[in-house]
Order: C-alpha cells, then sequence, then structure tokens
C-alpha cells in the first residue's frame, strides 16, 4: 500500500488503517486455521480419502493506535476510538493462559462413602455423599482433575446448575456455608490411565497431587477434594518469614 507524502491518520479512511496494521492479525488467524487444516488433510491422505481445499474467511480486524485508541471491524461493524480499543484489549486478553478457565463435568452424583474418604470426612463408610469430578482446562489445554466429596447436609445444598463453573468452595459459601479452616496436603504421582487420558499426559507422566480437607465454624469437615495438576500448568506459592526465636531459627508461613 502506497501512502502519499504527508498524509496523516486523521484523514486517512478508517478501513485503510484497519487493512494496514491488521496484517499480523490476519495472518495468525490464517496460520492457526491452517494447521488444523494440514492435519486433516494428513489424516485424509493417510486413508486415501480426498483432499479438502484451504479457505479462510475473516471474522474481522482489530488494531491498536495507542494512547488507549483503535479501530476495528468485526463482522462488518465498523467502530474507532475507546471502545475499539477496549474490544481490542479484551479480545487478547483472552488469549493469555489462565485468564479464563472452562470446565467439564465427568462425574455429579450420590455415592456411598469409600472408606478412606470416610475416615477423612469423619463420617462412618458408606454414608450418602456428593461425588464431583471435573476437569478444567484453559484456552490451550486441561490443567486439573478434581474429585471432591461433599457430606451431607451440604450434599444437598449443590446442584450441577448451581455450580456451573465455581469452585466448589465458592457454591458451598453462596449456600451459607463458611468454610473457616482447611488442612492441605501436597506431594507428586504419577498419571493413571484415566486421568493421563483427560489431561493429555502420558500414563506414568509425573503430576502434582494436592489433598484438601475444609472445616466449617464449628470444626466439622464439609468438603474433600483430591486435585491432580499437571507440573507445566499449576505452581504453588508460599510467602515465608524467617523467625528467629528460640534456640532454632526458622522459616514459617507468612500469614
Amino acid at each position: 500500500m502506497a501512502i502519499r507524502k504527508g498524509i496523516s491518520l486523521r484523514n486517512f479512511e478508517q478501513e485503510h488503517i484497519v487493512l494496514a496494521l491488521a496484517v499480523v492479525l490476519f495472518a495468525a488467524a490464517s496460520v492457526t486455521l491452517r494447521g488444523f487444516f494440514v492435519a486433516d488433510n494428513l489424516i485424509a491422505k493417510d486413508k486415501a480419502a480426498e483432499l479438502t481445499p484451504f479457505a479462510y474467511s475473516s471474522k474481522g480486524s482489530l488494531a491498536s493506535l495507542g494512547m488507549s485508541k483503535a479501530v476495528a471491524e468485526v463482522y462488518g461493524i465498523k467502530l474507532s476510538g475507546f471502545l475499539a480499543w477496549l474490544l481490542w484489549r479484551g479480545f487478547y486478553l483472552s488469549f493469555l493462559p489462565g485468564f479464563a478457565t472452562k470446565v467439564r463435568v465427568l462425574v455429579f452424583a450420590k455415592v456411598a462413602l469409600p472408606e478412606q474418604i470416610a475416615r477423612s470426612l469423619e463420617c462412618a463408610t458408606g454414608a450418602p455423599a456428593l461425588k464431583i469430578v471435573r476437569v478444567r482446562s484453559d484456552n490451550q489445554t486441561p490443567f486439573s482433575y478434581t474429585t471432591c466429596y461433599l457430606p451431607e447436609p451440604e450434599a444437598d445444598l449443590i446442584s450441577e446448575e448451581s455450580l456451573g463453573n465455581r469452585t466448589v468452595i465458592a457454591t458451598l459459601a453462596a449456600a451459607g456455608v463458611a468454610a473457616a479452616t482447611a488442612e492441605q496436603r501436597l506431594s507428586a504421582t504419577v498419571a493413571g490411565v484415566e486421568v493421563a487420558k483427560f489431561l493429555k499426559l502420558e500414563v506414568g507422566a509425573p503430576q502434582i497431587s494436592m489433598t484438601r480437607v475444609v472445616r466449617n465454624e464449628d470444626g466439622r469437615p464439609v468438603e474433600l477434594i483430591q486435585a491432580l495438576y499437571r507440573p507445566d500448568k499449576y505452581e504453588y506459592r508460599v510467602n515465608l518469614s524467617r523467625d528467629n526465636g528460640g534456640e532454632a531459627p526458622r522459616w514459617t508461613v507468612k500469614m
């Protein structure tokens, strides 16, 4: 595109600005789709099936001009200024890992508590409880496989609809159950067949294992959660302070 000497962005047509500044966005979206296209055609070629020609249709373009201003054209609608900048910023933030997550529910059912789980929840073996198994993913890959047990009466306070994308403890809080304390244990383990399938890992791959028992204000366990994390997608961080009192100085958790 040739731009005449002395021309300014202020009097340059908006659609030309969009076209000139959004080349990278077009290229990135096109390359992403071509990746899927190549994969599908490689599979088709391996099966001696008909190959599919590549076609790309853009949903629009966005470009930041700086100073909280941008231009955009999305599904034929043209925007400019601060509103377009908000749209541009929101679009790219949505691609940051961890910015948003989605949940897949594998199990949501009443079960009889196994002995070890019942012991942790201070319930009788075989007592009724709600079991929730979910896989949580960011916009790239699944990163956690969680199994949660809720004893009664907490088991009756949650429905699959009220839980949605929230954590179980947040849903309990919304139902009036206040969490007061928790005991949490971290360890390392390896991925079994089922977990490896859902977290897209090799069987036997290393994982971070977390078990947490949450108690209410009366000290009664209201939730037990067992979580398995991909080690490349999970980080556990603790703030420590140096306690120099006594004969043996030590690190303690900073409250």
